[in-house]
């Protein structure tokens, strides 16, 4: 209930475990959204790119490596960049 919201804080988040045996992702890369400050994108070590906000979900799949890089557009908050360490970009 909001005791539990109240022990975790306003400021955190839960990036919930892709499997019941896997460990959670490790965050690699993040961007918060210059229109919402409160929104953050972020680059994982599974590859893959969550918006983290009150209720964090994946994005986006598909990098091959680690997602090291990530950003929010300057003004469009719907468009996000991000590259892995393999040297691919997705926009």
């Amino acid at each position: 209930g909001s005791d539990k919201a109240q022990e975790r804080g306003p400021h955190r988040f839960v990036i919930r475990r892709p499997g019941p045996n896997e460990p959670p992702p490790c965050i690699r890369g993040l961007d918060v959204d210059p229109t919402n400050p409160e929104c953050f994108v972020a680059g994982t070590d599974q590859c893959d790119v969550w918006e983290v906000d009150k209720d964090p979900e994946v994005l986006g799949f598909g990098h091959a490596a680690a997602a090291e890089c990530v950003a929010v557009h300057p003004t469009d908050p719907h468009t996000f960049a991000s590259a892995d360490e393999g040297g691919r970009v997705y926009v």
